[in-house]
């Protein structure tokens, strides 16, 4: 699966661009603040329809204009799709081969998996990001599961805000409708559950094997579902346990004004060496056991798909040494299509053939391909 063509209107510092790309590495290298990352960050939304940098979508649009336009030429086995994302101030238009699709259809088009030092800091300090790393993957192989998420979110909004409003656990009416929401909960929550638990079960296999391991130390991840429940069981079980810690949560719940049982409070430990990585291990060996994570995910994208997503590293030379670097991109050559941004182009000496290599400089919102390597 590859994106050959990239097209950028009004978003962030570029006014009107279209950007060509090598189906292998594309390495994007510039000065700070010109624009490297805008670019990585327009292939991730144009893929998934949002930001890994801001929740807020204005802040995408070019601040002299009101809207911006992406579009981009996605082949992949069964053919070319072009796909295209406008956002405005109220609302966003997806489209695949100019038919307008929902959210849930759209991001199956071109998957990606993204790493940067702001998923870094993320996974460090929020549950909820730490989640989103699991979800991210499992939505590529499940596209259900995102439908499932965004049901679910709903449903606990609505009874967060019935529990804001309920004035006493003896209010007979809110208690039952309580009750109406728990049931949904437990319906959806056990679904997801259970995909999270399958999937990262699926993904403590991948990690097992060191023939796509980045570092010597061995990573792992261990899934702590919410409030006790026991992930493994079936689902019927689990959707009984969910329904169980709610009922015994209630009064709980109605005094605290929010809701305390759930997969929205679910935790997510990577282990390296048997130890929590986000606890005790170094940045470096942080660094490498998330992309010992996310090489586990490109090979279960493959086995389902059938084609591996394309890899995004941002300032690649702030997050690893030039010797990883250049061992990731040797995991990773004969595999993905691959975008790094860099400001120490030097330090990228890939193996691959050098046609290959597409170069591409980034200044002032501007993108062009050279044809020498940068020294």
């Amino acid at each position: 699966m590859r994106l050959t063509k990239l097209s950028l209107v009004q978003f962030r510092n570029y006014i009107e661009q279209q950007v060509l790309f090598s189906p292998h590495l594309n390495l994007v290298f510039g000065s700070n603040g010109q624009g490297k990352t805008n670019l990585i960050e327009a292939i991730y939304v144009l893929a998934l329809s949002k930001s890994f940098r801001t929740h807020l979508p204005t802040d995408l649009i070019n601040r002299d204009f009101q809207q911006f336009h992406l579009a981009g030429n996605i082949l992949a086995e069964g053919g070319e799709v072009v796909l295209t994302l406008e956002q405005d101030r109220s609302k966003k238009v997806l489209q695949v081969n100019s038919i307008k699709h929902d959210v849930f259809t759209y991001v199956q088009h071109f998957p990606l998996i993204a790493f940067s030092s702001i998923h870094l800091e993320q996974f460090k300090s929020e549950s909820e990001q730490r989640r989103r790393l699991i979800d991210r993957g499992l939505c590529q192989l499940q596209p259900i599961h995102l439908r499932r998420l965004s049901d679910y979110y709903r449903v606990l909004k609505q009874k967060n805000s019935l529990l804001r409003q309920a004035p006493s656990v003896y209010n007979t009416e809110s208690i039952e409708l309580i009750e109406v929401w728990n049931l949904q909960l437990a319906e959806l929550g056990a679904k997801i559950i259970e995909s999270r638990s399958t999937y990262i079960s699926k993904v403590k296999e991948k990690l097992a094997s060191p023939s796509q391991r980045l570092a010597p130390e061995i990573s792992d991840i261990q899934y702590i579902a919410c409030n006790e429940v026991t992930p493994n069981a079936s689902l019927p079980d689990i959707r009984e346990q969910v329904h169980r810690k709610l009922k015994e949560n209630r009064e709980r719940e109605i005094r605290s004004g929010r809701s305390l049982v759930g997969p929205h409070r679910d935790e997510i430990v990577i282990e390296i060496n048997g130890k929590s990585a986000r606890r005790y291990a170094s940045a470096g060996q942080l660094r490498s056991s998330l992309i010992n994570y996310y090489l586990a995910q490109m090979e279960l994208a493959f086995e389902r798909l059938g084609e591996y997503p394309a890899f995004l590293i941002d300032d690649v030379d702030s997050e690893l040494d030039g010797v990883r670097i250049n061992q990731l991109l040797e995991i990773l050559r004969s595999k993905a299509q691959i975008f790094v941004t860099t400001t120490k182009p030097e330090l990228i000496r890939p193996s691959c053939p050098a046609e290959s290599v597409w170069r591409l400089l980034v200044e002032e919102g501007r993108v062009r391909q050279v044809s020498s390597p940068p020294h």
